[in-house]
């Protein structure tokens, strides 16, 4: 019979992935720095489908195998390039009334995946992020949207609010204490409370222009 360990540190494509052991049920799978977590684009995936016994019966490094974590890379992957095809699909696009809460969707999305994406994909999200909302912000279409109801309007207040955070995070101008600090960010705060990289949050220029990306792999 196999023991869970408290923790145990794992590398996934390069990448550091530590396990810690919950009292209530099995464990998690947490980035331990700022940067790449190929596991999941929150920084934290949950292991809670699998019982103790279960796991005691399997084996810990049996069930946790490579295979089993490439698995995982491999579906955030895919969900990563689902979210970069949607937000470049937006930015190349006016908005038009219908479209407002679908284009803001897309960008909160785009913005939240870009945090834990290599920096590649990071530039990718967030100058497409960042034109969507440039483009709606100067849309007549939105602010007619938003006079139908004060929820709506509450929303692109909100909107207005992550959109100078991601332009702050694209400067490489945005800390712990503002994302501790900041009512709509707790994966903000999940992030910026982590070790900073030595280099720092790389510079991502603000684009006047996001047509030519490309949709990635």
């Amino acid at each position: 019979m196999s023991t869970i360990p408290d923790q145990h540190l794992f590398t996934v494509r390069g990448r550091p992935v530590m396990f810690r052991k919950d009292e209530d049920f099995f464990g998690a799978l947490y980035a331990t720095e700022r940067g790449w977590f190929p596991l999941s684009h929150t920084g934290y995936i949950s292991l809670a489908q699998f019982t103790n016994d279960a796991v005691k019966r399997t084996g810990f490094f049996n069930l946790l195998s490579e295979n089993f974590l490439e698995n995982i890379a491999d579906a955030n992957q895919r969900k990563t390039n689902k979210v970069l095809r949607e937000i470049i699909q937006c930015s190349r696009r006016d908005s038009t009334g219908h479209d407002v809460t679908h284009h803001l969707k897309c960008a909160t999305r785009a913005f939240d995946y870009g945090l834990f994406a290599t920096d590649a994909q990071r530039r990718q999200l967030w100058q497409a992020a960042h034109e969507t909302y440039s483009k709606l912000f100067d849309c007549d279409s939105v602010w007619l949207v938003a006079e139908e109801g004060q929820g709506f309007l509450r929303h692109i207040e909100y909107q207005r609010q992550n959109f100078d955070t991601l332009c702050q995070c694209m400067r490489g101008e945005f800390t712990c204490e503002k994302a501790l600090s900041h009512p709509f960010a707790l994966q903000l705060a999940g992030y910026f409370e982590l070790p900073p990289r030595p280099e720092g949050e790389p510079v991502i220029p603000i684009p006047s222009q996001t047509l030519m990306l490309d949709f990635g792999e």
